[in-house]
C-alpha cells in the first residue's frame, strides 16, 4: 500500500519547498523592480535621482569654488597694483598660476560630484542585495517592498547630507604667498649668478608682500 499525502509521498515537503521558492522568487522580483532591475520605468527614475544628486553636488561645490575664486581675483589685482606689475610678465605668471589652481578646483568639484552619485548608487545596490538575502531568510514580499522604498529614501537623504556637510579646500589659499616665494627665490638665484662669484654671498631683500588669500 503506497503512502498518502501530497508531494509524492514525502509528507508535503515538496509542496512546502515549492511554496518557499515561489515566495523567494516573488519577493526578489518585487525588490528588484523597486530598485529598477528589470523595470525600465523604475530604472529611469533611479538614474534620474543619481544624476540629480551629481548635479546638485556639483552646484554646491561650484558655488564654494566661485566664492574662493572671486576673493583670490580681488587679492591678485590689489597686489598687482601695489607692486606696479599690471601688464607685466610677472602679472602674466600670476594669472597662469591662478588658472592652474582654478583648473584643479574644477577637477575637484567634478570628482566630488561623481563620487557622491557613485556612493549613492552603491548604497542602493548594497541595500537591494541585503533585502534579497532577507527574503531568502523568510521576509515576506510586502515587508520587503516597504523596506526597499524606505531604504531608498534613506540613501537619498544620506547622499544629500554627505555633500552639504563638507567644505572643499580653498585651492587659492596660498596663491600669493607661493607666488611671492617663487619670485623671491628666482631673483635671489639670478643675483647669485651675476654677483655671487665676485662679491661673495648675495642676500636679497625680500620686501615683497607675502600675504595669503584666506579661505573665508
Amino acid at each position: 500500500m503506497s503512502g498518502g499525502g501530497g508531494g509524492g509521498g514525502d509528507g508535503g515537503a515538496s509542496d512546502r519547498e515549492a511554496a518557499r521558492l515561489k515566495r523567494i522568487d516573488e519577493g526578489t522580483a518585487a525588490v528588484n523592480a523597486i530598485f529598477g532591475q528589470g523595470n525600465d520605468e523604475a530604472a529611469a527614475k533611479r538614474q534620474a535621482m543619481y544624476d540629480t544628486t551629481r548635479n546638485d553636488t556639483r552646484q554646491f561645490y561650484s558655488e564654494q569654488l566661485g566664492e574662493d575664486s572671486a576673493k583670490a581675483k580681488r587679492d591678485m589685482e590689489f597686489q598687482k597694483a601695489r607692486q606696479g606689475i599690471i601688464g607685466s610678465s610677472q602679472s602674466n605668471d600670476l594669472d597662469s598660476e591662478y588658472q592652474k589652481r582654478m583648473d584643479r578646483g574644477l577637477i575637484d568639484v567634478a570628482n566630488r560630484a561623481d563620487s557622491t552619485a557613485t556612493q549613492f548608487k552603491t548604497s542602493d545596490e548594497t541595500a537591494r542585495l541585503n533585502l534579497i538575502a532577507k527574503v531568502v531568510a523568510g521576509l515576506d514580499q510586502g515587508s520587503a517592498a516597504q523596506n526597499a522604498i524606505s531604504t531608498m529614501q534613506t540613501n537619498s537623504n544620506a547622499a544629500k547630507e554627505a555633500y552639504q556637510s563638507q567644505r572643499m579646500a580653498n585651492v587659492f589659499s596660498d596663491l600669493l604667498g607661493s607666488y611671492n616665494n617663487a619670485q623671491y627665490n628666482a631673483g635671489a638665484n639670478t643675483a647669485k649668478q651675476q654677483y655671487g662669484s665676485g662679491t661673495g654671498n648675495f642676500y636679497a631683500n625680500n620686501s615683497a608682500y607675502s600675504g595669503n588669500t584666506s579661505s573665508s
